[in-house]
């Protein structure tokens, strides 16, 4: 048996296409792409091997990728300029064992090797090159299994360098590269002001994982937000050192310090991030305000959460937070993704603050509030309990203690 399947050949150049376009994706010819029709074999279809994956060895980013790197995958990685894409990057391609190539566009050969220098890795095959040619002849002759691409803005092609047309057919050339020859490619992309990916919006569809790290001081955070091999759930945590990123092996002690006296408007939240529990530290701020539209404030927790709980206490417990300005910050840079769990603790921390009452040393708490100022239950109460308890906090406030939000202030006055 046979399928029939289209593909598109422009008569100017002769570059095939998967699919129509109205302009020649590689000679920017416009209307010149004419149908062809291949005649491929089902059985062959079918019995075509799945794509292997190789390891990285570095266990806790193996098991971020999902039990490592798919061969033939393309992955987008954005963040801030000095965040440590270029330091990642350089661990990653040292320590796998897979066969390896960096090209870099925006740093000399020499500026890699003292960097792998000082931060004592392996050898890694290095080309400094911004030209798309270069690349892609290199990676057909040389068939490596990894190769990391800093950065696709760089890149020159027949458009030039930098526009928005450059970006989109360097990255559909890459790609289309990228499934011939099974090499799994790493793009580094530049990010704007406000933190998005620089470039259209559909270089993220194109691509089979988007990557971000962030993070502030010494703590960086590698994060999913696309993946088509495995879940965008899941995090790594790293902490810069002198030696480049150490992998945090328990985010609990990292991101919650567990204070030794009650302390105001600070609480410990148990957070599901990915498959793991993690102990983060959660602190409010609440003051007078003196502007005509008091301030609210939030790092790392989602805004509009914040306001919906600020207008239940409001009306469920009595408490005016109208006039004050209020700030909310989850500690370390993180940014929670278990966003209705964080309900209670972020209740209690602003209440805490407003009414200068402390919050038990031992106490931590989770749960989600609706508008009619009920506390609901939240999924894996067992794994938040356990990673509670064995950080030493055992005052767990949860939907099991308290049922409606108004009830919250007699918790801090016990």
């Amino acid at each position: 048996m046979s399928s029939l399947k289209s593909k598109y050949i422009c008569s100017e150049c002769s570059f095939e296409h998967t699919k129509f376009w109205g302009w020649c994706q590689k000679c920017s010819a416009r209307n010149t792409l004419e149908e062809a029709t291949v005649n491929n074999p089902l059985a062959l279809v079918h019995t075509a091997p799945l794509e292997d994956r190789f390891y990285c060895n570095w266990p806790e980013v193996d098991e971020f990728f999902g039990n490592g790197i798919v061969a033939g995958a393309v992955l987008l990685l954005s963040g801030e300029p000095g965040i440590g894409k270029s330091t990642f990057l350089s661990q990653l391609c040292s320590k796998t064992n897979a066969k390896t190539v960096y090209f870099s566009g925006e740093e000399s050969m020499h500026q890699i090797q003292l960097r792998a220098q000082r931060l004592k890795l392996k050898p890694i095959q290095i080309i400094a090159t911004s030209r798309l040619q270069e690349i892609t002849t290199f990676i057909t002759q040389e068939r490596p299994q990894l190769a990391v691409i800093d950065s696709i803005q760089t890149l020159t092609a027949e458009t030039g360098s930098g526009s928005i047309e450059q970006i989109r057919q360097c990255t559909f050339e890459l790609i289309q590269l990228a499934k011939i020859t099974n090499t799994a490619l790493i793009l580094v992309g530049h990010v704007t002001k406000s933190g998005s990916i620089a470039g259209p919006k559909l270089l993220e569809h194109m691509v089979d994982v988007v990557l971000n790290f962030e993070g502030e001081q010494e703590v960086r955070i590698l994060r999913s937000t696309k993946n088509r091999f495995g879940s965008t759930q899941e995090f790594v945590l790293f902490e810069m050192t002198e030696d480049g990123l150490q992998v945090v092996r328990d985010p609990s002690i990292r991101l919650c310090r567990k204070h030794n006296k009650p302390m105001i408007g600070s609480i410990i939240f148990p957070s599901i991030e990915g498959s793991r529990p993690i102990l983060v530290e959660i602190q409010a701020l609440v003051s007078n305000s003196y502007l005509q539209m008091p301030r609210r404030s939030v790092l790392g927790w989602d805004y509009n959460r914040l306001a919906m709980i600020v207008a239940v206490l409001e009306k469920h417990a009595k408490i005016s937070l109208g006039p004050k300005d209020i700030y909310l910050n989850v500690i370390g840079g993180l940014k929670i993704t278990d966003n209705t769990s964080m309900d209670l603790p972020a209740a209690l921390a602003i209440i805490s603050s407003v009414k200068d009452l402390p919050v038990p040393s031992d106490m931590c708490a989770f749960g989600e509030i609706t508008l009619s100022g009920e506390v609901r239950s939240v999924a894996r109460f067992a794994d938040r309990e356990k990673i509670a308890k064995k950080h030493g906090v055992s005052n767990i406030v949860s939907a099991a203690e308290i049922d409606m939000i108004k009830n919250l202030q007699s918790i801090l006055k016990n």
